[in-house]
C-alpha cells in the first residue's frame, strides 16, 4: 500500500465507526467507515438529495469480510441507529491499486 492508501486507512481507523454492509439475504460484513452528509452545494445538478450521505470504506475491509465488491444498489448499510440504501459506489485508486470505495447512501 502506498502513502495515499496508508493515509486513507489511518483516517478511516481514526474517524470511522462500525458499519454493517449486507447484500440481499447474504451474510453481513462488518466494516469501518466514515459517514458524512453531503453539503447543499454538492447536491446541485445531481440525483442526490438533502439527507443523503457519503461513506468512505477501505477495499481491504470488504475483501477481509468476504463482501462481493463493488457495493451496489440496493445493498444495505447499517449503523447502530440507522439503515441506509447504497445508491452507487465509486472506486478509489492509488495508481493501479484499489484502496477503497466512496458510497452514496440514502436513508437514515
Amino acid at each position: 500500500m502506498g502513502p495515499i492508501g496508508a493515509a486513507r486507512a489511518s483516517l478511516v481507523t481514526m474517524f470511522g465507526r462500525p458499519l454493517t454492509l449486507r447484500r440481499g439475504a447474504g451474510s453481513p460484513a462488518a466494516v469501518t467507515g466514515v459517514l458524512t452528509r453531503y453539503a447543499p452545494d454538492e447536491l446541485a445538478g445531481t440525483n442526490l438529495r438533502q439527507g443523503d450521505a457519503r461513506v468512505e470504506l477501505l477495499a481491504s475491509d470488504l475483501t477481509a469480510a468476504g463482501f462481493p465488491v463493488p457495493p451496489r444498489n440496493p445493498d444495505e448499510l447499517r449503523t447502530t441507529a440507522n439503515s441506509w440504501t447504497v445508491l452507487f459506489a465509486s472506486p478509489v485508486y492509488e495508481g493501479a491499486e484499489l484502496i477503497g470505495y466512496s458510497l452514496a447512501v440514502r436513508g437514515g
